[in-house]
C-alpha cells in the first residue's frame, strides 16, 4: 500500500467508524418487553386495572428498573401515547406521571418541571386536584391533560428509558 493511500485510509477509517456506531444508535429503537410500546429510546405499557396516582406509581415503579407513571414531556410524546390509546375507545381518563402535590409547581415523576401549554383546566377545586390524567378528547381527536382528584381509580400509563 503507498504511503498516500495508507494515510487516506487510515484518515477515513475513524470516521467510518464513527458513521457507523451512530447509525446503529438510530436504526435500533428502544429494546423494550413484550407488550410495551416502543418511542425512541422510551418504553410505554398500559395498565387497564384502576389505582389511584400513587399506587399507580408505585405499581409502574415495581414493573421494570426505572420504570415509573409516565412523563408526556413533548407535544409528539403526548400525540405517541393518545395515537394507541385511540384503539381503546373505553378509555376517557387515564394516569399520567405529572402532579402537583406543591400547589402551583407540577412536575413530572422523575422530578422534572412540567412546560407543556396543551392542558385543560377544570372547574374542580385546584387544592383537590394534584394529579393530572390523559383525558379523551369528547370534541376531537387525541387526549389532553387535566387536573383530577388523586385518589380516584384509573388506568394508567407507565413508562421507562430503553438503555
Amino acid at each position: 500500500m503507498s504511503g498516500k493511500n495508507k494515510a487516506y485510509t487510515s484518515s477515513i477509517l475513524p470516521l467510518v467508524v464513527y458513521i457507523s456506531f451512530f447509525s446503529c444508535l438510530i436504526i435500533f429503537p428502544a429494546q423494550c418487553p413484550p407488550d410495551w410500546l416502543a418511542n425512541g429510546r422510551s418504553c410505554y405499557t398500559l395498565r387497564r386495572g384502576g389505582l389511584t396516582w400513587s399506587e399507580a406509581l408505585r405499581s409502574c415503579k415495581r414493573l421494570a428498573a426505572g420504570s415509573h407513571l409516565a412523563d408526556l414531556k413533548t407535544p409528539e410524546d403526548v400525540l405517541y401515547v393518545s395515537s394507541h390509546l385511540l384503539s381503546h375507545n373505553n378509555l376517557l381518563l387515564l394516569w399520567t406521571g405529572l402532579n402537583d402535590q406543591q400547589e402551583g409547581q407540577p412536575l413530572w415523576s422523575d422530578g422534572s418541571s412540567y412546560n407543556l401549554t396543551d392542558t385543560v383546566m377544570t372547574s374542580l377545586p385546584a387544592n383537590q386536584t394534584d394529579c393530572f390524567a390523559l383525558q379523551k378528547n369528547a370534541t376531537g381527536p387525541g387526549y389532553f391533560l387535566t387536573p383530577f382528584f388523586c385518589n380516584i381509580p384509573l388506568p394508567f400509563i407507565c413508562q421507562y428509558q430503553s438503555k
